[in-house]
């Protein structure tokens, strides 16, 4: 693939490694689902991900571009905030969701597209908190500064920009807390409490698909830091009980209200969801790792490897079996499209439902070599029918290749739906000797292998007797 330089200037996002399925699903899934939220498309994102080169970035401009066109919303829609929080709120359910479902369901090729079309509704928010976040941001800072000396400005800000709500990653810190106070005065049952600990909070840690939950040993550490550390440990969860009583005491003693609370209040929503898309992301991660697998298995290959593929290569690699089976391929300008469900439904939808041949009994064609002929029908539609054919039988297809050579010297006539004077089964019937009739376009429609036909080459006509 040739590489031709972007001329971006590149923003850092993230600094952490992203599996390239993780990656494909946020980027690609955004790019189809942004624009229809905010009047804003064509984002622009590179990911390193080699040697210690880990990161990704957004370009400068249009992470400019996407702020302007949330501001833009917001001043269009006085409820776009509002709604923007319930429905990010309620992907990151869906996803979650979708995901366990998927990994119960034995249909692999279904299940993946509805967990990849969950991940694309949800990809939107992977960016809006980050958007919003600074636009509020901003506007808070300038009002809080306006009163508030250098020193204690970033204190406030601080107290004042805290979530509302308590994040799993938070609870699960408190709980293993929790177990290290208890491990210390019964140390036998360490192990026990680590595993029910991991089976509920281990999925915090995993946030590419191939990832797999924390170790036992690795629990094992943090507890005997925690343990070695107890009044560390109740101060934190002091400290977060008293989080809120201090926004509400901040707010009234600085009297801030208004449009300024509620600009500091939809700010915590979104440091909030900054957060909590993250480990609803990471539980999805977990929950889907089932269904992975099995297409790993299925596949001869491991997590990672399918985990190293985009959505699209692993729907294709799903649909080999279906493609075998049958396919609709259209092409589109630049762009194709590969279908392999509801084959029938599409043909009507293109061609409209075909003509009941029920009553048909004559068909008409072209004459490729005189004479006449009466016989039982063989319909051949595939290669691999050809040898199939019984000497004296009349070869009824939709057009012949080279393959059909040994067909052909046993026929007693040939009959073809498609062709002109110059096709293949035209030049091979002449050069044999043998009755053809082609271009019926209906032949392989109408008749049935068993059919007792006479076939008129001279006049071009087919009647079943």
């Amino acid at each position: 693939m040739n590489y031709i330089k972007t001329g971006n200037k590149w923003d850092l996002i993230v600094a952490r490694r992203n599996c390239i399925l993780r990656i494909n699903l946020i980027l690609h899934g955004g790019s189809l689902t942004l624009k229809d939220e905010i009047d804003f498309k064509d984002n622009q994102v590179l990911t390193l991900n080699y040697d210690k080169q880990i990161g990704v970035y957004n370009s400068e401009e249009h992470l400019k571009k996407m702020g302007l066109s949330i501001v833009k919303a917001i001043e269009e829609n006085p409820n776009f905030i509002k709604n923007n929080i319930k429905k990010c709120e309620e992907v990151c359910k869906n996803l979650v969701k979708i995901s366990e479902k998927s990994s119960q369901d034995e249909n692999l090729v279904i299940a993946f597209k509805n967990y990849m079309e969950s991940y694309h509704k949800f990809s939107t928010f992977m960016f809006f908190p980050i958007g919003i976040e600074k636009i509020i941001t901003n506007k808070v800072k300038e009002h809080l500064k306006k009163f508030l000396k250098e020193e204690e400005f970033q204190e406030v800000f601080n107290k004042i920009t805290t979530p509302p709500r308590i994040l799993d990653s938070i609870r699960e810190q408190v709980d293993l807390m929790k177990i290290a106070l208890k491990i210390e005065e019964n140390p036998a049952i360490e192990v026990e409490l680590i595993k029910k600990h991991i089976e509920y909070y281990g999925y915090l840690y995993v946030y590419n698909q191939d990832e797999n939950l924390p170790s036992l040993e690795s629990y094992k550490e943090r507890l005997h830091y925690l343990v070695n550390n107890n009044n560390k440990v109740r101060a934190i969860e002091e400290e977060y009980n008293k989080t809120n009583k201090e926004f509400n005491e901040i707010i009234k003693k600085l009297n801030i209200s208004g449009h300024i609370l509620d600009l500091i209040k939809i700010l915590r929503e979104y440091v909030y969801l900054r957060s909590y898309r993250l480990e609803m992301l990471n539980k999805s991660n977990f929950l889907i790792q089932p269904l992975l697998i099995k297409i790993s298995k299925k596949f001869n290959l491991n997590l990672q490897e399918v985990c190293a593929l985009t959505a699209e290569d692993i729907i294709n690699l799903l649909e080999i079996e279906k493609r075998i089976n049958g396919y609709i391929y259209l092409q589109q300008g630049n762009n194709y499209k590969i279908f392999t469900d509801n084959l029938e439904e599409i043909k009507e939808e293109e061609f409209g439902k075909e003509e009941d041949y029920i009553e048909v009994n004559k068909i008409e064609g072209l004459t490729s070599c005189k004479g006449k002929v009466i016989g039982k029908v063989r319909v051949i539609l595939k290669k691999e029918e050809i040898s199939m054919l019984q000497k004296g039988e009349i070869l009824v297809t939709s057009m012949t290749t080279p393959e059909y050579i040994v067909a052909m010297e046993k026929s007693a006539a040939i009959i073809t739906d498609e062709g002109g004077v110059l096709c293949h089964a035209a030049i091979v019937s002449r050069e044999m000797n043998i009755p053809c009739v082609i271009g019926t376009k209906i032949a392989t429609k109408v008749l049935k292998t068993g059919d007792l036909i006479e076939v008129d080459a001279n006049n071009g006509l087919i009647k079943i007797l």
